[in-house]
């Protein structure tokens, strides 16, 4: 079996590097690296040894090579442009790339939000406005403020329905208490009347002391 550390072929297997993609890119490409044996070497946290250690020094040297290797064909050919003159030093290719893209990604966080903005206006209604909105944030927080574990049935009802709005909401709000409060209500009155009838109109105990004693 082949020692994967050691292996001089590399698959990437995560997307390459692009002008809006740095942030998820820099995770995959240091698990890569680290698989390898190889994020101290471009981290800087092993340094590069003497000229007179030749043997940690020819180590290290194959260790750079592998890293700068694998960082430059996780890059995508547009963006190689960066690497230019640095193509063998990954200390400095990822330095290069960490300022370089650290820059980009704002402009790119800048189209990819007016894009997102584009295609939600591009979805939503022509006649839609602010007293719409605002009836539908009514509705998603009165739906959201129901706990499941009471109301789950019926959140699921409601949200079968094709048009929500705020006066639909608080009719079935309305409806589903009057279709839950009889029973209990008419019960306690029930028993409330029970009591009542059976109270003594001295003592007010439930049981009647004797025959000589009158009811309420």
């Amino acid at each position: 079996m082949s020692d994967n550390t050691n292996s001089s072929s590399t698959t990437i297997t995560f997307p390459l590097l692009s002008a809006h993609n740095y942030s998820t890119w820099k995770s995959d490409v240091q698990a890569a690296l680290r698989s390898k044996g190889l994020w101290r070497i471009v981290s800087g946290s092993i340094s590069k040894p003497d000229d007179k250690e030749a043997e940690k020094l020819e180590a290290y040297l194959d260790k750079a090579d592998r890293a700068a290797g694998i960082l430059s064909l996780a890059v995508d050919k547009d963006q190689r442009v960066h690497l230019a003159g640095i193509e063998d030093d990954p200390v400095k290719i990822w330095a290069k790339l960490e300022i370089h893209m650290a820059k980009e990604s704002l402009s790119a966080l800048m189209t990819k939000v007016d894009d997102v903005m584009l295609r939600i206006k591009g979805l939503r209604p022509s006649n839609f406005d602010l007293t719409k909105m605002d009836d539908e944030l009514a509705v998603m927080t009165l739906i959201r403020a129901l706990p499941l574990e009471t109301y789950e049935g019926f959140v699921r009802s409601l949200l079968l329905q094709k048009n929500l709005t705020k006066a639909s909401i608080h009719t079935a709000f309305k409806n589903w208490e009057t279709a839950k409060k009889p029973q209990g209500s008419e019960a306690l009155s029930s028993a409330s009347e029970s009591v009542r009838s059976q109270s003594c109109c001295f003592c007010f105990k439930v049981k009647p002391h004797g025959p000589e004693v009158r009811l309420l």
